[in-house]
């Protein structure tokens, strides 16, 4: 019936002629509550094209840390911890403590993906005609759902650009349009 806190057990012995020696004393700490869920404090970007994945995590001091990648089995680990080669895919890893007195805590999870396919080649929906009388030209596009396009005119740097596109003050030249 011993609760959460320190215990002092101090014994001492007195003989039948009524000498009281010396005290022995014991000292211990009950602690039966689970660590708190570590914190992550670095983790890779939910969503990536990077095969490495980092983490550093903190709980509380002392204790042991023990990982998981996926539904691997926990086993013990020290912080930072990294994996490499990860194939593209989702991922799942927890981290628990167990603290000085044996008890397990909660784990803390963080989920990714690692995603290494491009996106599809994205298609030009509308252009101006060609030839043209118009010294203006608007250009638009679909594709993947997500990310940015980019978007280049006449061999330009690539540049971050939306659909629809516009140009305007264009020589009387050919002109050619890459997203």
């Amino acid at each position: 019936g011993l609760t959460d806190a320190e215990h002092i057990l101090k014994v001492r012995q007195t003989d039948t002629a009524g000498n009281t020696g010396d005290t022995s004393t014991a000292e211990w700490t009950v602690d039966t509550a689970p660590p708190v869920a570590p914190t992550l404090n670095s983790t890779p970007e939910p969503l990536t094209r990077e095969t490495t994945a980092g983490f550093g995590f903190a709980g509380e001091s002392g204790g042991t840390f023990q990982c998981r990648l996926d539904n691997a089995v926990f086993a013990d680990c020290t912080n930072p911890l990294s994996y490499e080669d990860l194939a593209p895919g989702d991922y799942t890893f927890r981290v628990r403590q167990t603290d000085e007195a044996g008890n397990p805590g909660a784990p803390t999870t963080f989920n990714w993906t690692v995603d290494r396919t491009p996106p599809e080649q994205p298609t030009i929906t509308a252009t101006p005609a060609d030839p043209t009388n118009q010294t203006t030209a608007q250009f638009s596009f679909t594709g993947e759902s997500g990310g940015h396009y980019e978007c280049s005119h006449d061999g330009s740097a690539f540049a971050i650009c939306q659909s629809p596109m516009d140009y305007d003050a264009l020589t009387e030249v050919t002109h050619t349009f890459s997203v």
